[in-house]
């Protein structure tokens, strides 16, 4: 590691346990004492790196640190991002071992973040000493593969998040780590839908689809002796029978969603009723018109 200070001096650290933090107060060998301003790193495969964001650390013989940002969510629903570093410590012949950490690593492996939350507030994170072992085909074989974050000022004082790291895998080729989180942000029903089994789910601002009721359909042995109240309502009766309840799958029936209902008669069957009475109304109305002339005539003969 070469360490640049503000001031423009250099050194070059080749065998060192400490970690070098930008930003830190540092002093030279034979230098001025002065903030750390950059980071240079001479990796293993001979490329070279230089890092000049605040708060980074590093130290000689660890690898570049890969990172994922992990969601979680406090007991409110605020919703935190926390930047896991995933670093290789060593490897030989039976694996390797790897850290996973926050931002600022101590000397005995446990590891701080400071976060601002949506007011503006210090949300102090911790993580403990926290190192996996990979095994030879890439799988995970030992380590703390499950620790705690301990969230503290958060939304009810201090909570604890549990992380998982033994589903990780150590394989050639790039980065692909990321974070599945089981919390949700707060929400707030956004629609509702019903489904052709007749269950209904809501959906939430915060993403989650939760189901929150299911339709009831009623049978009866006599359907045609309900009671009609208007309004296309009917009500049990004596003459219907009791009503046998149960699912829309349970009875055999489906429902179309988002769907108007159609008329469901026989359109060419009243097209003809109604023909046939029209044209017995026609009928009726000339034999009214025929009496009504016989009576006319009868009564003028009279006169």
């Amino acid at each position: 590691i070469t360490i640049t200070t503000a001031d423009g001096q250099t050194e070059t650290i080749t065998a060192d346990t400490n970690a070098y933090k930008i930003g830190d107060n540092y002093t030279p060998s034979g230098g001025t004492a002065s903030t750390i301003a950059s980071l240079t790193l001479k990796l293993a495969d001979g490329s070279v790196s230089t890092e000049t964001e605040a708060g980074t650390s590093f130290r000689v013989g660890n690898s570049k640190p890969k990172t994922t940002i992990a969601t979680i969510y406090d007991s409110l629903g605020n919703t935190h991002d926390v930047v896991v570093y995933m670093t290789k410590l060593s490897s030989g012949n039976t694996g390797s071992v790897w850290r996973m950490s926050l931002k600022d690593v101590a000397a005995d492996g446990t590891s701080t973040d400071t976060l601002k939350d949506a007011n503006g507030n210090n949300v102090v994170l911790n993580m403990g000493k926290t190192e996996i072992k990979f095994n030879t085909n890439g799988g995970y074989d030992s380590g703390s593969g499950s620790t705690t974050l301990t969230l503290i000022n958060g939304a009810v004082g201090t909570q604890t998040v549990t992380m998982d790291f033994k589903g990780m895998t150590q394989y050639a080729g790039s980065n692909t780590a990321f974070a599945a989180t089981d919390g949700n942000a707060a929400g707030t029903l956004k629609s509702v839908s019903i489904d052709s089994a007749g269950v209904i789910t809501g959906t939430y601002t915060n993403g989650l689809n939760i189901q929150r009721g299911q339709i009831a359909i009623a049978q009866f042995n006599n359907a045609s002796g309900l009671t009609k109240t208007g309004n296309s309502l009917y009500t049990e009766s004596n003459n219907s029978g009791t009503p046998n309840v149960g699912t829309i799958t349970d009875l055999g029936c489906t429902v179309t969603p988002s769907a108007l209902e159609m008329s469901n008669v026989d359109m060419a069957s009243e097209l003809t009723d109604m023909i046939v009475t029209q044209r017995g109304y026609q009928s009726n109305s000339k034999i009214i018109t025929v009496s009504d002339e016989l009576l006319e005539t009868l009564i003028n003969m009279k006169r």
